[in-house]
């Protein structure tokens, strides 16, 4: 936050706002982002990954500063939820990692009823392979270069991007003084950047594109924040929208699993305190195959036993008790076998019960 206030200090001593440079808002940019740490963010998001239909989802969004100064990356947590046949909220997916290990569960796969569960798993260290579905991070934290800070959180590899930002425009957006900045590219790769960025005390980047320039700049990539609110006087994005072109597949290729269209709206904002480390890692959700990568020892959460049918039943019990391979046959046995087993000791327990009453009597 001092940081934040040493930009603006020198925004206002250079006594004109045309004086502002690229280098003042890139600066401005990343301070503003450091206030983001130990929040919580509800949202309602409507989403669209390919090659799976749109859906429309309650996602939450945790970050908390590291607790360890030989970890000093920000633990983060995310978790999604979809509505069930019911109208109830499921977990559909999350991605949590607090420094030292990360867990991730999946999507349920499109597949047949005997293969529908979530994939889960813990890795040491941090694993952003299923993170990128949340696109609400890169609205908090994209810098000038359209690159999120999770995935260069030293900007290192930002800086090998040597944009030519060049201040093209000032206007008013929002209420807020926007400056719009363009980039022409380099002419070998056809691709320009224009990013509209707020001005003091916010630093938002309203909207980043990167642009076609062989197709008229025709945007393939655009981040565009349409409202900004504020918590404990820290602006924030609350809503906006994403889309990018999916990318080309080979006939008879599946296309790349990428979000193409994303549009979110904040429902809520709290402060984490210390406590929020004890339960940092959401619940695996019912019906997951864990690996867990750190143990070494894998897992089942069994399905809701209410919610599946008897051809689900059949496979979860050939999945977690028999095993793939098992035949119905088998499986009839072994639910008869249980079913006898308590039927038995029902009997046992009614004969002992009825032997002490007539003792005492």
């Amino acid at each position: 936050m001092t940081g934040l206030l040493v930009c603006v200090a020198a925004w206002v001593l250079a006594g004109d706002a045309d004086a502002v440079t690229v280098a003042a808002l890139r600066a401005g940019v990343e301070q503003r982002q450091d206030a983001y740490r130990n929040l919580k963010f509800v949202l309602s998001v409507k989403s669209e990954t390919l090659p799976d239909p749109p859906v429309e989802s309650r996602d939450t969004f945790k970050i908390m500063e590291s607790d360890r100064k030989e970890v000093p990356r920000p633990w983060r947590c995310w978790e999604r939820l979809i509505r069930d046949k019911r109208g109830q909220w499921e977990v559909d997916q999350f991605v949590a990692a607090d420094g030292t290990q990360s867990r991730v569960v999946g999507p349920v796969p499109n597949k047949p009823d005997e293969h529908r569960w979530h994939p889960g798993v813990v890795r040491a260290g941090e694993d952003w392979t299923e993170y990128r579905t949340n696109v609400f991070d890169a609205f908090l934290f994209i810098n000038l270069d359209g690159v999120v800070r999770y995935t260069d959180p030293t900007r290192e590899f930002s800086r090998k991007f040597n944009h030519r930002f060049a201040i093209q425009e000032r206007k008013k957006s929002l209420g807020r003084d926007v400056f719009v900045l363009f980039d022409p590219g380099d002419p070998q790769f056809g691709v320009a950047y224009r990013v509209e960025v707020t001005g003091e005390p916010d630093f938002i980047i309203l909207r980043f594109q990167a642009l076609l320039a062989k197709e008229g700049h025709r945007p393939a990539e655009e981040y565009e924040v349409t409202e900004i609110k504020r918590f404990q006087s820290v602006a924030y994005p609350a809503a906006g929208r994403f889309r990018q072109d999916p990318l080309p597949a080979p006939p008879g290729f599946t296309p790349d699993f990428r979000v193409v269209s994303y549009e979110f709206s904040v429902v809520s904002v709290e402060a984490l305190t210390e406590e929020a480390r004890k339960a940092w890692f959401p619940q695996w959700p019912a019906g997951t195959h864990i690996g867990d990568l750190v143990s070494g020892r894998n897992q089942t959460i069994p399905p809701k036993i209410v919610e599946m049918s008897k051809e689900q039943l059949a496979a979860a019990a050939r999945q977690v008790e028999l095993g793939e391979g098992a035949s119905p046959a088998r499986l009839r046995r072994v639910l008869v076998a249980i079913c006898v087993v308590v039927v038995v000791v029902a009997v046992w327990y009614w004969r002992r019960a009825r032997r002490a009453r007539a003792g005492t009597g």
